[in-house]
This record gives structure tokens, sequence and C-alpha cells, in this order.
């Protein structure tokens, strides 16, 4: 059998980049041509992001907005886009031919000034109109914004000075202003800060459509969208006009994966093609989305659609590429298993949120460890089956993770078997000697085992939705009395559960007085409706081969048959 090794071309991704990084040529060099693009991102970058930098052409120019949560390959994207524009020959280093030809457009014309937003309580004016001041300053270009006080209009009026400024040392250039992480600054400003704020951001979509002058932001959420700036609409909607919103989406970070982390050469994918297929038939649209199987192999595709759901404190995107980069190095030297499929999905990542302490100082994300390592502890000390005990983890550790990827961690919303099955490849041995539909029959078998967990932990913190069938960590439920009703029942005889039945069913039909002498029958009424009449009969607890003839005869009976 292959080792993981052998069927993957593995490069780690551990470091955060740093905008900055760019400025160095070196280091830009790298930066450029360790990005990977992918087919749609190749048409944003072609159409929408080098069209609007350039200036040869005229287009209505507008300001630039990348939108990317933290591992999203924002920061890594910006960094290209300001070493590309900065330096001529760099963009013969871009890996997607289309892009490559497309950048010669902006490739080398702009000097470029970069900053990210710290934490600072200074007004965005003074930080931009400051890093612009020092940025010229480093080109030898002294330029100085007069202060907010003594501007009776807008600066639109002082950008188009300082272009002209800019132009006299550097006639043929652009100049691209480029700033990062600027969601953190906005949602650190109050409602009186924020119309000052959005106004310098309309200016500068302004100028960028009368100048050579052109900015990038980039932001982990849509700005525009957000509910923060809500009471801004009118202010919001016209830089908007003035804006292109980039998304980098969850393909173009799989694409990344791929061809990063788990890059394959066509033998490396027949291999693991043909490995894949005999799994094919447990689960349900595993064999449709094969490709996606096999390119990202042995990462689950579903680990990241779960973690793209994630938007809690302390668990960014970025931590889970890393998790990735971590995982699959520990895994290069190991034997792919033959008997189950060789893939981890998002339950892995348990082990790494629940031992890294910083992770509990959100307090949601806290509870959710706390509970799931209850449960754990318990499966681990009394689950009944010592064979499916590390199964039944498994399941408390996905159900963990699936709990923080659903808005509300207090929600009745969980999975069921058939999405637990497949987003998590789950597969017990032996299970391909069973008859049958093979993804039934796991199905069922991981049914069995979330109701073994259920009795295990006594239906504590563990509870399945009855009108979807999905089961979830219930974070508030300390006392399950229906377990505790089950555990009564299944230790009642016969007779015991038949007298428990017959009272609640009289309890609910409000029946007191038997009619029927040695029998549990009693006279009823039933209108019809057509006549508006009532029609007479007898109710009947048990099967109709148990019953009596009743008297007087009456014109129905209605039979209440126990459940078994």
């Amino acid at each position: 059998m292959k080792k993981y090794g052998e069927l993957i071309q593995f490069e780690p991704v551990i470091s955060n980049i740093e905008l900055e990084d760019s400025e160095d040529y070196d280091k830009a060099k790298s930066l450029v041509s360790s990005y990977v693009i992918s087919e749609k991102m190749s048409q944003k970058l072609s159409n929408i992001i080098i069209e609007q930098l350039q200036y040869e052409e005229f287009v209505d120019n507008k300001a630039l907005w990348i939108v990317g949560n933290y591992g999203s390959g924002k920061s890594h994207l910006m960094s290209v886009l300001s070493a590309i524009a900065e330096f001529p020959d760099l963009a013969e280093s871009i890996t997607n031919k289309e892009v490559r030809e497309s950048a010669k457009r902006i490739a080398g014309k702009f000097k470029v000034i970069r900053f990210e937003i710290g934490a600072t309580t200074m007004a965005l004016t003074d930080i931009i109109t400051a890093n612009l001041t020092e940025g010229l300053a480093k080109m030898g270009i002294d330029f100085q914004f007069p202060p907010m006080s003594e501007i009776t209009s807008n600066h639109k009026t002082y950008f188009e000075k300082m272009m002209a400024v800019f132009h006299k040392k550097y006639p043929e250039q652009g100049l691209l202003f480029v700033c990062d992480e600027m969601l953190d600054y906005f949602r650190s400003r109050n409602e009186q800060q924020l119309p000052l704020d959005i106004a310098i951001l309309r200016v500068i979509g302004e100028v960028i459509g009368d100048t050579r002058f052109r900015f990038v932001a980039g932001v982990q959420e849509a700005i525009f969208d957000s509910t923060k700036l809500e009471f801004l609409s009118k202010e919001v909607r016209r830089i908007r006009d003035r804006a292109e919103q980039v998304l980098i989406a969850r393909e173009d970070i799989k694409f990344v994966i791929a061809e990063r982390l788990l890059k394959k050469d066509a033998q490396q994918q027949a291999w693991v093609r043909q490995y894949l297929q005999k799994f094919t038939p447990y689960y349900e649209k595993m064999n449709e989305r094969l490709d996606e199987f096999v390119r990202l192999f042995p990462v689950h595709p579903d680990y990241i659609n779960t973690f793209e759901n994630i938007r809690m404190a302390g668990l960014e995107q970025r931590q889970v590429l890393r998790s990735l980069s971590r995982q699959m190095k520990a895994l290069m030297d190991q034997d792919v298993p033959e008997d189950i499929p060789g893939i981890f999905s998002y339950d892995t990542y348990w082990e790494e949120l629940r031992t890294e302490p910083s992770m509990r100082t959100n307090p949601e994300v806290g509870q959710v460890i706390d509970t799931a390592e209850t449960l754990i502890d318990r499966v681990e000390q009394a689950y009944p089956v010592a064979g499916e005990k590390e199964f039944a983890k498994r399941l408390v550790a996905g159900l963990a993770i699936h709990r923080m990827a659903v808005g509300d961690i207090y929600s009745e919303i969980g999975a069921t078997a058939t999405e637990l099955r497949d987003s998590l490849c789950l597969y017990l041995k032996n299970i391909e000697i069973l008859p049958g539909d093979k993804s039934k029959n796991l199905e069922t078998q991981i049914v069995s085992v979330l109701g073994k967990i259920r009795n295990t932990v006594n239906g504590q913190y563990f509870s399945k939705n009855r009108t979807n069938d999905q089961f979830y960590l219930d974070l508030k439920k300390t006392e399950d009395f229906d377990a505790h009703i089950e555990q009564k029942a299944s230790t009642l005889a016969d007779d015991s559960i038949n007298s428990a039945y017959r009272a609640a069913m009289l309890e609910i039909l409000e029946q007191t007085d038997t009619q029927q002498s040695h029998t549990a029958m009693w006279q009823h009424e039933l209108k019809w409706i057509e006549k508006n009449i009532n029609r007479p009969g007898w109710l009947f607890l048990g099967s109709p081969n148990e019953r009596e003839t009743a008297k007087p005869p009456l014109d129905y009976y209605m039979y209440f048959i126990q459940p078994e």
C-alpha cells in the first residue's frame, strides 16, 4: 500500500502574509510565483481587478474592495497585486497564463503605498492622509494635507493637487494605495465617527475616476452589506456606486488547498481515484463529487465547507489551514489504509480545538468544548461496545464542530445520520459483509451508535430533533426526561406496560367508566358533519381479535392498538 507522501506533492501553508512583505523584491517574487489562481479567480483578476487598476484605456475606474475571511488568501492576493503593479518583471512569475498576459497592463506602472490599520482611535481621514504623506515622502515627494479644521468642503481638491505634485516626479506612472484589515477598524467606530470615515471613502472613489490614483482595500466581509452601516445607507450607496467588490469564494480557497497543500500529478490522481471508487457505494454523493474528492484527498471537501460557516471569534480560517498543514505533515509517512477510507474531515479539528487554551476565551466556544469533553469522557468510561468506542467519539467530535457552524449554538439544528456519514466519511469495519444497500447499512449502524451514545450519557447534552431526525449537542439539556422514561420502560414487565398504556389512553380520551364488563371498551360518538348528527360507536383498547361483541351493537368500532 502507498504512503500519503507518495500521493501528494505537499507544500505547507503556515505563516501569515503581511502586506508590507511585497515591498521587498525577493519576497514579492516569491509571493507572486506561489499564488495559485483558480479559473474563477482568473476571470476576476482579468475582467475586474486589472481592468479597474489600469489607466491606459478609458473605463469607469472604481475603488476595489477585496472581500475574504481570514485564511482565504486575501492578503496574499493584495500583496501580489501591489507587487506586480510596482515591479515590471514580476508579471512573468504569475502561474496563470491568461492573468499573466492581462497583468502586463499594470506591471510596473505604479508607485505603491501599502499600509494596514492597526488599533487606533484616529479618524479614517487622518489615517489615510498621514499614510499618503509618509509614503510620498519616501518617494521624495513633499505633500501635506491641511488639517480637517481648515477644510470647508471635502478632500477631493487636495487629492487632485497631490496627484499633480506626484506626476511632476513620476509623469508616466499611477499611484496605488493599498490598505488591509479595514473591517476591524470600522467595527471599533461609533455612530458619530462613522459618517466622516465614510465621507473620505466617497471622495477616494470620485478621485479615482478622474486621475491615476487607485485604491485597493481588504476586508473580511462585504462592508457595504454590514448591519453596522445601515443608518448610513444613503452614504454607503454612494460609495458602492464608486466601488467594485471582489469576493474570494469557497471554491477559490479549495483550489488553493488542492494546488498547494495537496497537489497531485496525473498518475497520483489516477491512483487516488481507483482507491476511492471502492468506497463510493457507502456515501450518497461521493461518486458524483469524485473529482473534488480526488483533488482534495485526503481532506474531505466538507472540511472546508464547514469552517466557511464558522464565524466565532478565535476560530479563524487561517488557523484551519495551518491545522490542515500540520495534519498533512504528520500523515506523510503513514500508509493509506486499505480497509477504510483514508480521508479526514472536520471532526479531526476537535483535538486541536480542545487543547488550545485560547479557544476557551470565547464563552460560546468554551461551552461547546466543555460539553463535548463531558460527552466524550462519558463515552470513554461507559460506552457498551468496545469496538465502536472510537467511532462514537468521532461522532461527538463532529457534532461539536458542527455545533459552531450553525450560527446559534443553542438552536435545534444538527446533522442527520446520513449527513454525518457523508460529511465525515464514517466507516465501520466489516460493514461490507452485510447484505443489501451499503450506504443504508452504514446509515443504520450510525443511527444505532448515536442511540447508544444517548443512552450512555442518559441523554444529557445530546438530543435528536424528531421533526427532521437531526442529532445535535444540546448545551442546555442537563436532564433528558425522555431517556429516563425509556430506561424505566425497559425494566417494566408487559403487564405493567399494558396497565400504564391503558391509564394514559383513558386520560387522553377523557374516559372514566367502562361500558362493557371485563373489556376495555367505552361508548363513543362521532359527528356526521354532512348530516349534522352524532353516530354512536365503541372505543376499544386492543386489536380487533381481542374484543368481545359489544352490546348493544352500535355503528362503529374504533381500535387503539398498543404500539410495539
